[in-house]
C-alpha cells in the first residue's frame, strides 16, 4: 500500500509541476512573441486540468502513505496552477465580452496617433454604438466623464500626469487640442490596450453628487451598487491612516483614479465636507453618549440597534434646535 501512495505521489508532482510549468509559459510566451495570445490563453485550461489532476491524486497520496511529503507538495503545487485559470475564466464570464470601453458613450473620443498602430488589429478603433454602450452600462456604471474646476490646460497636465504613472506609453500629447493618447501593456499576456483622453471646456460648473466614506469602507462591490442603483459618485480614499501611504498592491485601476480625483481641487474641497457632516454623528455617540460597541450580534440586530440611537440622536437635535428657536 506504502508503494502505491509513493507512486501515486510521484505522479500527482509531476502532473502538478507540469500544470504549473503550462501556466507559468502561457503568459510571457505570448509576449514574447513564442506564440499567438489565442494559443496562450488556451494553454490555460490544460495548466488547470494538470492543477486538478496534482490535487486528486496529491489527495489519494496523502491517504495511501508512503510520499506523503511529495503528496502535500503535489496538491500545493496542483492548486497553484488551478486557481490563476478558474479565476480568470470565472472574472471573464462576469463581464460582457467587449474590448471597448468609453466615458462618453454619445460622443467617445476618437484615435488619431495610434492608428497607424493598430493597423491589421482583429479590434476596430471605433466604439461598437448603442448595443455595446448598453452592456458597458451594466457592468461598469461608474465609468463616466469626470467634471473638474480646473481650466483645460491644468486638467491636461494633471490627466497626462496620471497617465505617466500608470505607466503608459504616451503616443501622442496634444494640449492644443485637448487630446491624449497612450498604450497599456500588461505584465503577464503583454496585451496592449489604447487609450485615448479628450479634455474640452466644460461651462463654469457642475453639480456633483458624491457619497464620503473612510478608507476602511473600500468596496468595490458596495461602490458599484451604490453608483448603479442611487446615481451618486463615491469618492472613498484607498489609503488609510495618518500617514497616507500608498497600500501595498493598491495601484493601477481605480486605485489610481480615485486618488488622482481627491488629489484635485473639486475632490479635496468635497471630502472636506466629511469632517462637518460624518465625524461630527460618530464622535458624538462615542464620547459624550459612551456608545463604544454594540450590545447585540447578527447583522440584523445591529442595523437595528444603529438605527434606535441615531433615532434619539436626531430626536436630540431636533429638540435642542426647538429650544435655541425659542430661546431666539
Amino acid at each position: 500500500m506504502r508503494r502505491l501512495g509513493a507512486a501515486v505521489a510521484v505522479v500527482a508532482l509531476v502532473a502538478a509541476v507540469g500544470g504549473l510549468g503550462v501556466l507559468l509559459l502561457a503568459g510571457p510566451g505570448s509576449r514574447m512573441g513564442w506564440w499567438s495570445f489565442r494559443t496562450g490563453l488556451g494553454l490555460l485550461p490544460w495548466a488547470a486540468y494538470g492543477g486538478i489532476a496534482g490535487m486528486a491524486l496529491g489527495v489519494v497520496g496523502l491517504a495511501l502513505g508512503g510520499l506523503r511529503v511529495v503528496a502535500l507538495v503535489a496538491f500545493l503545487a496542483g492548486a497553484t496552477a488551478f486557481v490563476p485559470p478558474w479565476t480568470f475564466r470565472h472574472t471573464a464570464q462576469s463581464v460582457p465580452p467587449i474590448h471597448d470601453i468609453s466615458t462618453d458613450t454619445d460622443d467617445p473620443p476618437r484615435y488619431v496617433a495610434v492608428l497607424a498602430r493598430r493597423e491589421g488589429a482583429s479590434n476596430p478603433v471605433e466604439y461598437g454604438g448603442p448595443p455595446v454602450a448598453a452592456q458597458q452600462h451594466r457592468a461598469y456604471p461608474d465609468v463616466r466623464p469626470l467634471t473638474l474646476s480646473d481650466p483645460p490646460s491644468r486638467a491636461f497636465a494633471r490627466a497626462l500626469a496620471a497617465a505617466r504613472a500608470q505607466g503608459w506609453e504616451i503616443v501622442a500629447a496634444e494640449p492644443a487640442e485637448g487630446r491624449i493618447e497612450a498604450t497599456d501593456t500588461t505584465r503577464w499576456f503583454g496585451f496592449k490596450d489604447d487609450v485615448v483622453v479628450r479634455v474640452k471646456p466644460e461651462g463654469s460648473g457642475s453639480r456633483i453628487e458624491t457619497a464620503l466614506a473612510d478608507a476602511q469602507y473600500w468596496n468595490e462591490q458596495h461602490m458599484d451598487e451604490v453608483t448603479a442603483n442611487q446615481h451618486v459618485q463615491v469618492l472613498i480614499p484607498p489609503d488609510g491612516g495618518a500617514s497616507g501611504k500608498q497600500r501595498k498592491g493598491w495601484t493601477g485601476g481605480r486605485y489610481s483614479w480615485m486618488r488622482y480625483v481627491l488629489n484635485c481641487e473639486v475632490g479635496e474641497k468635497l471630502y472636506r465636507k466629511r469632517k462637518q457632516m460624518i465625524e461630527p454623528v460618530f464622535g458624538h455617540s462615542r464620547h459624550n453618549r459612551g456608545v463604544t460597541r454594540f450590545l447585540r450580534r447578527g447583522r440584523k440586530a445591529v442595523r437595528t440597534e444603529w438605527r434606535l440611537m441615531m433615532m434619539t440622536h436626531n430626536l436630540t437635535k431636533l429638540y435642542n434646535h426647538q429650544i435655541a428657536s425659542l430661546a431666539a
